[in-house]
């Protein structure tokens, strides 16, 4: 599956689904920033196309595609007949072609594509089952399913853990991303989920390892995320 991004450019569109055809892809038009990172964090697309000539780029979709905030094997080809302002020279399965013949210039790139599918179903089917075993973790601990810090702390943790356990800053790398996700602010990522652990310690207190961990640290949504993420990370090594 690939995604292509764009607004407008319907002739481009009609070439790219006719020559994605012929290497056995789909194509969904996505025209909005926020539907570009769901459907890049909820599907199995493993391809990007990116129409730069079209559409103003924005900085905001430019440094999620180049920086480490994407978690996920993707190839990115940029479709312009122009010279990049930005250097891909030295990212990993960046592509650009033109808008000249683009079927012949896919059919060079298709193994490469089709490398990077092949990571990221893998990669799915092990983030999905992390996502369950999240779940039932956050359960067993006393965490809600109403409750919307429960979906919010869940992607966290899954967001750290696809970056190799690297959380930083919750307010500037993490909680940016899921108040994207879920159409809400930071300010509401932080309250929910600070409110689900409290929630979560009434519902088991002094019976789950959360509760635990409260007896010997001072609690923060930070050490709850990092002490999971770190949970989950050796768990997935042991597997």
């Amino acid at each position: 599956n690939t995604i292509f991004y764009s607004k407008g450019n319907v002739e481009l569109a009609y070439e790219l689904k006719k020559a994605c055809r012929n290497i056995n892809a789909n194509v969904y038009n996505i025209r909005q920033f926020a539907e570009l990172v769901f459907a890049l964090s909820e599907t199995n697309s493993s391809v990007l196309f990116l129409d730069y000539d079209f559409m103003d780029i924005p900085q905001a979709v430019m440094e999620y595609v180049l920086g480490s905030e994407f978690h996920h094997p993707l190839s990115v080809v940029v479709i312009t007949n122009k010279e990049l302002n930005f250097d891909i020279s030295s990212k990993q399965n960046f592509y650009k072609i033109t808008t000249d013949n683009i079927q012949d210039q896919l059919y060079k790139l298709e193994e490469n594509l089709k490398y990077t599918a092949a990571q990221w179903k893998k990669e799915f089917h092990n983030v999905n089952k992390l996502s369950e075993e999240i779940t039932d973790y956050l359960i067993d601990n006393g965490f809600s399913t109403l409750h919307k810090g429960f979906s919010y702390i869940k992607e966290c943790i899954l967001f750290a853990v696809t970056q190799k356990g690297s959380i930083g800053s919750l307010n500037s790398n993490i909680y940016p991303y899921v108040a994207l996700k879920y159409n809400t602010v930071v300010e509401n990522v932080e309250r929910n989920i600070r409110n689900a652990v409290l929630q979560a310690k009434k519902n088991n207190f002094n019976n789950s390892d959360i509760c635990k961990l409260a007896e010997i640290t001072k609690m923060s949504n930070k050490v709850i995320i990092g002490y999971i993420v770190d949970r989950s990370l050796n768990k997935m090594l042991r597997a």
